[in-house]
């Protein structure tokens, strides 16, 4: 069975994080490092793996910014219900509007030109961000691809002489 979900429980959901964040703030007080930052992105991935999945920069902005604007979250999840996303490219667009509206709320006077300054700089930054992750991606697959035909020659060879172990076993007796 499967349950759709309203904008108002993944607000709310939002709402548990940045709670969630700021009680393991709260516990690790003035001594804040960013290795501390990291792993409660990994908690929060972990915890919230669904929201995660989805809103992404949501997440990471709760996590890193200690910020969280319900009215930003539920514009933004209408947005997405509005405007799905088929390929990689577009998903990032669509993160990168989270970032727009984030930043229309918390400097309500700019104006257009600065929103769309801002909006230019995003971008850039989403797809630099978005090369570094093919090189990366490209290098992880042929890490895997050399390990894989390491296994594969190592079975090979244990194979081979277990087969010659076997018809040496076999001509003995």
């Amino acid at each position: 069975m499967t349950t759709k979900l309203d904008v108002s429980t993944i607000v709310n959901e939002g709402k548990e994080i940045l709670k969630e964040c700021r009680a393991f703030r709260k516990e690790k007080g003035d001594n804040l490092t960013e290795a501390d930052i990291e792993e409660l992105h990994k908690k929060m991935i972990k915890d919230h793996e669904k929201f995660a999945a989805v809103y992404i920069i949501p997440l990471r902005t709760i996590v890193y910014s200690n910020v969280y604007y319900d009215s930003v979250m539920e514009r933004f999840v209408k947005y997405l219900m509005n405007n799905p996303w088929k390929t990689r490219k577009e998903f990032m667009e669509r993160q990168t509007e989270f970032m727009i509206y984030l930043y229309r709320a918390m400097h309500p006077r700019h104006g257009s030109s600065e929103v769309a300054k801002y909006r230019e700089n995003v971008m850039r930054e989403m797809a630099a961000d978005n090369k570094r992750w093919d090189e990366y991606e490209k290098e992880v697959k042929a890490q895997v691809e050399s390990e894989r035909q390491e296994i594969i020659e190592d079975r090979k060879a244990r194979l081979f002489a277990a087969l010659k172990e076997k018809a040496a076993a076999t001509k003995s007796t």
